[in-house]
């Protein structure tokens, strides 16, 4: 399954994907993709407060992608639900884990 052109930008150290952010969720988790144009939807349950949910958003991409948590980092987006994280490592790697996960859930 192709990702939806849009949601990820590819780097010569990664990629960058478009992130919007559900904090104070009662069920943390990624719940696919949305919107034109496209962005990961992402469920947090800890409060916009001190980042902590940005924090937690880093760690659950990194963990749904089976990545290391240092290979995610925020780009833009501190204060915001729209954020754009950056992944590191081999491009087409990533891709294929990110295809694969949003394959998952979509037929959850």
């Amino acid at each position: 399954m192709p990702l939806p052109p849009g949601l990820a930008r590819i780097r010569a150290d990664g990629l960058t994907l478009s992130v919007q952010v559900t904090p104070k969720a009662r069920r943390a988790g990624i719940q696919g993709v949305r919107g034109t144009p496209p962005v990961l939807r992402v469920a947090v349950s800890e409060a916009p407060e001190d980042g902590k949910a940005t924090a937690a958003v880093v760690a659950l991409v990194a963990k749904a992608l089976d990545m290391p948590r240092a290979s995610v980092t925020l780009l833009t987006g501190q204060a915001s639900r729209a954020k754009t994280l950056h992944i590191a490592g081999e491009p087409a790697a990533i891709e294929r884990r990110l295809a694969a996960l949003l394959a998952q859930h979509a037929s959850n």
